[in-house]
C-alpha cells in the first residue's frame, strides 16, 4: 500500500513501525512534561498564590486518578517495546485490538495517523493552557485569576480535558491496543467527578464568581462540544 506516495509496511508490528511509535511518545511526553512545568511557573509568577484548593478527599484523589490513566501506560510501552528490539512482548500483544478484517497495511496506516492525533492532542493541550496563563492550575483558584471565553473555551468549558481524551484515541490507534480504551473511561468519569469540583472552587470566588456563572451560561459543554 502507499499513501502519499510512500509505501506503507504490511507487518503493522514492524520495527520501523514501533520505533515511529516510541519516538513520537518518548518526545511528546518529555515536551509535554516540560510545557506544563513551565506554565506553572508562569501562572504563579502571574496569576499569584493558590488561595482555593479541593478539600474533599475526592477532589484530592481525582487529578491523580487521571493523570496516572495517561501516563503509566505510556511509561510501560516506552520501558518495554525499544528495550525488547522494538517489538511488543507477547503479553502487550495479547490487548491488541481485533483487526476486524483490516490488512496489515491499513493497520499500519492508522497507527501512523494515531501518531500524527496525538502530536495534534498534545499541541492542543499546550496551547489550552497557554491561554489560561495565570488561571492555570490542575485544580483551585488563584489570586488573580481571569476567565477565558475565546478559542476553544469559546466551545467548551474544559478543552484541556477534551485534548486528554483525543490523545487516548490516538494512543489506541498508535499502540493499536485496547489499553488506553480503558484510559479514556477512566479519564472521562474522573473529568465528570472533577468539573464540578473545580467549578464550584471558581464560582465562590469573589472575583471571578459571578462572571463564570454567566459564561456557563453561555458555554454549556464541559468538555465533549455538544454531549457533556
Amino acid at each position: 500500500m502507499y499513501f502519499a506516495g510512500i509505501q506503507i509496511p504490511e507487518d503493522p508490528f514492524s520495527v520501523g513501525t514501533e520505533r515511529i511509535v516510541c519516538g513520537t511518545l518518548f518526545l511528546g511526553a518529555i515536551a509535554s512534561f516540560n510545557k506544563l512545568v513551565a506554565a506553572f511557573a508562569r501562572a504563579q509568577a502571574t496569576g499569584g498564590r493558590l488561595i482555593s484548593l479541593p478539600n474533599s478527599w475526592t477532589g484530592k484523589l481525582v487529578t491523580p486518578t487521571h493523570a496516572l490513566a495517561t501516563f503509566v501506560p505510556v511509561g510501560i510501552y516506552l520501558a518495554t517495546v525499544p528495550f525488547s528490539g522494538f517489538q511488543q512482548p507477547d503479553w502487550i500483544k495479547s490487548y491488541a485490538l481485533p483487526d476486524s478484517g483490516l490488512d496489515g497495511s491499513t493497520i499500519t496506516l492508522l497507527r501512523l495517523l494515531g501518531c500524527v492525533l496525538c502530536v495534534s492532542s498534545w499541541l492542543h493541550a499546550e496551547y489550552c493552557v497557554r491561554m489560561l496563563g495565570p488561571s492555570w492550575h490542575i485544580i483551585g483558584v488563584r489570586e488573580k485569576p481571569k476567565i477565558v471565553n475565546t478559542g476553544p473555551y469559546s466551545i467548551v468549558r474544559h478543552p484541556f480535558y477534551t485534548s486528554v481524551l483525543s490523545l487516548e484515541i490516538g494512543l489506541t490507534l498508535m499502540g493499536w491496543s485496547i489499553i488506553p480504551v480503558y484510559a479514556f473511561g477512566i479519564c472521562a468519569a474522573a473529568f465528570t467527578v472533577k468539573i464540578p469540583i473545580e467549578e464550584r472552587l471558581i464560582e465562590s470566588d469573589k472575583n471571578i464568581g459571578p462572571d463564570y456563572k454567566e459564561y456557563k451560561k453561555t458555554v454549556t459543554s464541559k468538555f465533549i462540544p455538544g454531549i457533556v
